[in-house]
């Protein structure tokens, strides 16, 4: 308690301002060498050019299968990660938009299920709550409405 009171007043005891001091004096104190770290990205494409994930998520190459041929991309990815289902899932339905992604639908369990479409493709993201890491889906397929369908933009 004591040590307490005396943090505060002693951080108090700073702001009383000293009537015989000029406001410059503070202004010409050395200014102190500041270091700016590199941001570190909180987000990552991996092989669809338009589907964001969380760099939390890490991707499983060998449970990952994608179809690539001439300006055409389709498969799945598989992720994993430390993450709170519930908040990856709200993650993907924020950050989907920004790539043009339009949300279809959703089936919210313990597996969630998210639907999305953009003009020739669709992608449906699978979010999983497991015991100690949260587990991802991610599907991207051509609509069968359009005979290029699929084709990269």
């Amino acid at each position: 308690m004591a040590t307490a009171l005396c943090v505060a007043l002693g951080g108090c005891a700073g702001l009383k301002k000293d009537k015989n001091a000029s406001s410059d004096t503070a202004m010409t104190a050395p200014a102190k060498e500041q270091r700016y770290e590199p941001v570190k990205p909180t987000s990552i494409y991996h092989d669809f050019q338009d589907v964001l994930f969380p760099v939390e998520l890490k991707l499983d190459r060998k449970h990952s299968s994608v179809y690539v041929t001439d300006g055409f991309k389709t498969g799945m990815l598989t992720l994993s990660g430390s993450v709170d289902a519930r908040s990856t899932v709200t993650w993907f339905e924020n950050n989907m938009v920004k790539d043009n992604w339009h949300l279809v639908g959703s089936l919210k369990a313990q597996r969630t299920l998210l639907l999305f479409v953009k003009q020739n493709r669709y992608c449906v993201i699978s979010v999983t709550d497991g015991m100690m890491k949260t587990h991802v889906e991610v599907w991207v397929a051509p609509t069968l409405e359009d005979k290029g369908a699929g084709r990269l933009q």
